[in-house]
């Protein structure tokens, strides 16, 4: 888990973290923030939450005559305004 997590880290990607109560998962994260001097921020999911909504995701636009991929971000994208 901790190497898939620096991965993601140093990769520039996004890293969901699954898993039951009580198996350090915030703790690993806060450990590596502290680490890098990264921010350290936590999503409690629920149910009707689903991955795209917090990262983001890719959208076919149709234009009059052609379509294109437009990246849609998620509400706490870091590229997001609200």
């Amino acid at each position: 888990m901790i190497e898939q997590l620096l991965i993601a880290l140093f990769s520039g990607g996004h890293c969901l973290i699954t898993g039951a109560p009580g198996l350090a998962k915030t703790l690993l994260v806060k450990s590596i923030a502290r680490i890098f001097d990264l921010k350290f921020q936590r999503i409690q999911f629920t149910p009707d939450l689903m991955p795209a909504d917090i990262t983001g995701s890719e959208i076919l636009q149709d234009l009059r005559d052609s379509r294109k991929m437009q990246f849609v971000p998620g509400r706490s994208s870091p590229t997001s305004s609200g």
